[in-house]
């Protein structure tokens, strides 16, 4: 019985495993390869994909570099901008003048020097240029204030003119598209007292008189006389000579703040718009 217990297992085939290691021996006896032979064959499945990751790699590293010379070149730019527009800025509205009622369409600095000469400035078609007076005191430059201003010109207003009005002011030039207008506007602190002054100052015609030099009245205004006039729904004065119907002078208060006084009625309107307008209101 043993005996043939063990003829049983000597004769027994033993169950053949197959693993990738005999599927690969296998393999390379049937078709003759080498060990050489497989791994070239592998490195060409896997060499594809180490350049496709170089070439990920390559696109990242220059994708890195435009964003970097962007940046540069952003930078550079912004401080070219910076010192070259914002500094020229700071050239035409320097710190020193004094802040407009309203915008006017150009701001041309004058000498006081100059300010005879002031029809004479350029002045294109409709447009309105606002005329700063600038005085200097060791090398400082600042607004001139109004009193300073009638004093150095020799404008002599009434009395306790000044009481009511601020110092600062507003000498502009219009071209209604056939002549230049000069207009002053003033800042109100009581419409009561100021038009009271108005009313004195222009007696015996005082009020043409002071401002001839300063607004370049030519006309024969001696005989003229102040006559009430109504303007863009406003109440004004307005000096007539003869028998001519157009203004030589005339002045008005807007909103009883702000005190226009100038040569023509378009002139008035022109300042009266800019002061009602929030395109051009600057307070």
């Amino acid at each position: 019985m043993e005996d043939k217990i063990k003829e049983n297992k000597n004769n027994k085939k033993l169950t053949y495993i197959r693993t990738f290691k005999s599927d690969a021996s296998e393999y390379i006896k049937k078709k003759g390869l080498s060990a050489i032979d497989i791994a070239a064959a592998q490195t060409k499945k896997v060499l594809p994909y180490s350049i496709k990751g170089s070439e990920r790699i390559g696109k990242y590293i220059k994708f890195a570099a435009i964003g970097a010379l962007l940046v540069i070149l952003l930078g550079g730019g912004s401080f070219v901008f910076y010192y070259f527009y914002l500094q020229n800025q700071k050239d035409v509205n320097p710190s020193y003048l004094p802040k407009p009622f309203f915008l006017a369409d150009k701001v041309l600095v004058i000498k006081t020097s100059e300010i005879k000469d002031l029809l004479l400035f350029p002045v294109e078609k409709r447009e309105l240029v606002y005329f700063p007076i600038i005085k200097e005191k060791n090398g400082v430059k600042q607004p001139m204030g109004l009193r300073e201003f009638f004093d150095l010109i020799g404008i002599n207003p009434p009395l306790n003119f000044y009481y009511p009005i601020e110092d600062k002011f507003m000498l502009l030039v219009y071209n209604n598209g056939k002549e230049k207008d000069p207009i002053l506007v003033l800042k109100v602190k009581s419409y009561e007292y100021s038009y009271v002054s108005m009313i004195k100052w222009e007696n015996n015609n005082k009020l043409a008189v002071d401002l001839a030099g300063l607004f370049q009245i030519k006309s024969d205004f001696q005989e003229g006389s102040f006559i009430d006039k109504e303007v863009r729904n406003i109440d004004t004065r307005a000096l007539i000579a003869g028998e001519k119907e157009k203004p030589i002078l005339i002045y008005g208060f807007f909103n009883q703040k702000y005190l226009i006084i100038t040569t023509s009625e378009s002139a008035f309107r022109e300042a009266v718009k800019r002061l009602s307008s929030l395109q051009y209101l600057n307070e």
